[in-house]
């Protein structure tokens, strides 16, 4: 059953992100830990969420920052970024 998930990291900074939970009855399965670019966000990738279990696999799927879900940028944030 897939999950949504909202982990706070030490910085207050929330990230969001989906998880199909591990396969019933596996203790050797792989997890895949999917990461969006910056023209889309992990909804576009939450189907494969439905195919996991059955390639012992667990997908975790998480939306950057500025993102559904996840803490925007703050403006001096923006500005690092933009001029390094």
């Amino acid at each position: 059953m897939v999950s949504s998930h909202t982990y706070t990291l030490t910085d207050g900074i929330n990230i969001y992100f989906t998880d199909s939970g591990s396969p019933p009855s596996s203790t050797d399965y792989t997890t895949l830990i999917i990461l969006h670019g910056s023209a889309f966000n992990g909804e576009g990738f939450e189907k494969m969420h439905a195919f996991a279990h059955g390639f012992n696999l667990r997908t975790v799927i998480w939306n950057r920052r500025e993102y559904p879900g996840s803490t925007k940028y703050t403006d001096v944030e923006i500005d690092d970024l933009h001029n390094g």
